[in-house]
């Protein structure tokens, strides 16, 4: 059994940070027994990539961060012009209702405006690339996004790592349930650590904690996920061909909002197992969170 743990939220998850919520991990590239040279590469972007999926379950953190689950910077500036006025990325609006309503857009991140520091625990973040939103009718929980070329880049000692995603993802919701389909494409670079592309096809369900609900032009609040379904991941190695991974919730992962923006992730508890079947045996490994800090990964 090999216990590796993972940096920021987006790289493992925030990618971490997600992280998503979404950087620098310590994850190892020791190859492990079983069908695959780089289980661990699969269940690190894994996590990485669930974390960015829930921090774009709001039209709000979706706008403001690209879903990399956060709202604000340290120093208080907001990350979409169109809630304050300097902000990272530019909007254009492609259609509205006639209720003069934004219907879609298409924000665009650039630097130096989209490059931030004191977050996730490393020396800068920056988000470039291209997102595009559908939400044909505004007043409801429910729409669609497209990244293109969306790259969110990590450099701590000098060191940049990345996580550039193309793909679309599909929400639906009410007061009290979300539920999330994704067609994401994730490239993942990472100097000494498992490298390569993450297809991401996995369902998400966000249940609001106690007293918690779901409202529209509101960020995420405290609850539950449960993530089920398939990824594939092809190993950046020389020659590496694709495997095919089945994602399951072992203990429901709890979203804690009020995690620091320093934080290595916005988890603070829970379990996901990653299985990949060669015949009649299985390979797998345990993705956990604690403390809303980095995700610990062990292969079995």
């Amino acid at each position: 059994m090999q216990q590796h743990n993972q940096g920021p939220a987006l790289w493992t998850v925030l990618s971490c940070s997600l992280a998503m919520a979404l950087a620098g991990c310590s994850a190892s590239t020791t190859p492990t027994p079983g069908p695959t040279a780089d289980f661990n590469g699969a269940s690190t972007a894994t996590a990485s990539e669930i974390s960015t999926s829930v921090g774009s379950m709001t039209m709000t953190q979706s706008t403001q961060s690209a879903g990399a689950l956060f709202a604000t910077d340290p120093a208080g500036h907001r990350l979409h012009p169109e809630t304050a006025g300097a902000g990272c990325g530019t909007v254009v609006i492609n259609s509205e209702n006639s209720q003069d309503q934004v219907t879609a857009e298409t924000i665009t991140y650039a630097l130096p405006a989209c490059e931030f520091t004191g977050i996730f625990g490393v020396d800068s973040f920056a988000i470039t690339g291209t997102l595009e939103l559908m939400h044909p009718n505004p007043s409801v929980f429910a729409f669609s996004s497209q990244a293109t070329n969306l790259e969110f880049a990590f450099t701590s000692s000098g060191v940049t790592s990345s996580e550039t995603r193309t793909g679309t993802r599909q929400l639906t919701a009410t007061s009290g349930l979300a539920n999330e389909s994704n067609d994401m494409t994730t490239v993942f670079v990472k100097a000494g650590a498992p490298a390569g592309t993450l297809n991401n096809s996995l369902a998400l369900s966000f249940t609001p904690s106690s007293g918690n609900s779901l409202a529209v032009g509101q960020p995420l609040p405290g609850g539950s996920i449960q993530a089920n379904g398939a990824i594939g991941w092809t190993s950046a190695s020389a020659g590496a061909t694709a495997d095919s991974f089945t994602i399951s919730t072992i203990t429901p992962l709890v979203y804690d909002p009020t995690c620091a923006t320093t934080s290595a992730s916005r988890f603070d508890s829970g379990q996901l197992k990653v299985v990949i079947a060669d015949g009649s045996v299985n390979t797998y490994a345990h993705i956990t969170w604690t403390a809303c800090g980095a995700p610990v990964v062990v292969l079995y």
